[in-house]
């Protein structure tokens, strides 16, 4: 493998690259795709500058040169080793990416190292098309869902003080800790931007995305509370049973209660990708969400709706879903997918 130190170092403290690592916008997946299309040579540098970025803590001051190629030193067995790691996966042509999100989602092992050696926190970070199931100190399990982020404050001290931040999708399969005191169970709270969620022992699927955080209940009992610093009021707390979807918006006065079949929102946890009676605005978001992908079409045919379902890694069966339904034509140019009407 190259060794680029200059071009690693200018990567890392570069403020659209962590851009694109972290959130990326239409904008900068057109720039730094091209850009790779032009650099082929800098894959396996950008590799190492997406694993150190996405184990930095946000904002973190740019690193010296000294401190990168620590990194650097670090990283470059594993990388040697994702890179001579077979695969046996065909696409479709059209489906091909060239895409540092999917080596990312290799490098998710080397990035958890580097935070951890960063501070007591531990950072859990998936790439898009990738799900990953994590086991907590109190033996909790979260399945952290595609382009997600899980942070737990203190490792140390978790089985004392039981939290999590949640960006993205999860669904936490609690396991009850009796109090020291053996009078009660020890509560464990997922904090979101709009609310905190409170439980002892229960399975639930926390939805946090563009402002809006969506809870659904699979089973037991959980409390959303007002969350330190949101603009929501949830006066007084919400209390939520088996089937009970709740969605807090930081933009919205009112929260908004439903009963629904709370399998239906957990398919992804089963490897499905699943939408019923959903429209094509809705499914475009999804996609983009969890792959990366821009649908992009005429604004009437995003009212058009769909019912179809797909392996969770293999998307590019929607696609054809949609356009064998609706007889469209799909062409795709890099993260940009046209659907269009003969």
């Amino acid at each position: 493998m190259q060794h680029r130190p200059d071009l690693l170092e200018q990567l890392v403290n570069d403020p659209s690259f962590q851009q694109w690592v972290h959130q990326p916008t239409p904008t900068d997946r057109d720039y730094w795709d091209t850009w790779m299309h032009k650099h082929p040579e800098a894959r396996e540098t950008v590799e190492a500058a997406v694993a150190i970025v996405r184990g930095l803590p946000a904002n973190e001051k740019p690193l010296s040169s000294e401190q990168i190629e620590t990194y650097w030193q670090e990283l470059q067995p594993r990388l040697v080793a994702v890179s001579e790691k077979p695969s046996s996966r065909v696409f479709p042509i059209w489906a091909r990416r060239m895409s540092i999100a999917a080596s990312a989602c290799l490098l998710l092992a080397i990035t958890i190292l580097i935070w951890n050696q960063q501070s007591d926190e531990m950072l859990y970070q998936t790439a898009y098309g990738q799900t990953q199931i994590i086991t907590l100190p109190d033996s909790t399990q979260v399945t952290l869902n595609a382009n997600s982020t899980l942070r737990i404050a203190s490792m140390e001290n978790f089985n004392e003080q039981r939290e999590a931040w949640i960006s993205g999708e999860a669904f936490f399969e609690v396991r009850k800790k009796p109090l020291a005191t053996k009078t009660g169970y020890l509560p464990f709270v997922v904090h979101t931007d709009n609310v905190d969620v409170k439980v002892l022992g229960t399975e639930f699927n926390v939805h946090d995305r563009r402002g809006t955080t969506t809870v659904v209940l699979a089973s037991g009992q959980v409390l959303l509370e007002n969350y330190a610093g949101s603009q929501v009021t949830l006066t007084p707390p919400v209390v939520m049973k088996p089937d009970d979807l709740v969605s807090v918006s930081n933009n919205a006065s009112e929260i908004q209660q439903q009963t629904v079949d709370s399998e239906e929102y957990l398919t992804w946890r089963k490897n499905k990708l699943a939408f019923t009676d959903a429209t094509l605005r809705e499914i475009a978001q999804v996609l983009a969400d969890q792959y990366g992908w821009q649908l992009v079409m005429e604004e009437a045919l995003y009212d058009q709706r769909f019912t179809g379902s797909s392996p969770l890694d293999q998307p590019e069966v929607i696609l054809e879903s949609l356009a064998a339904s609706f007889g469209w034509n799909i062409q795709k140019e890099g993260d940009r997918i046209y659907l269009s009407v003969p």
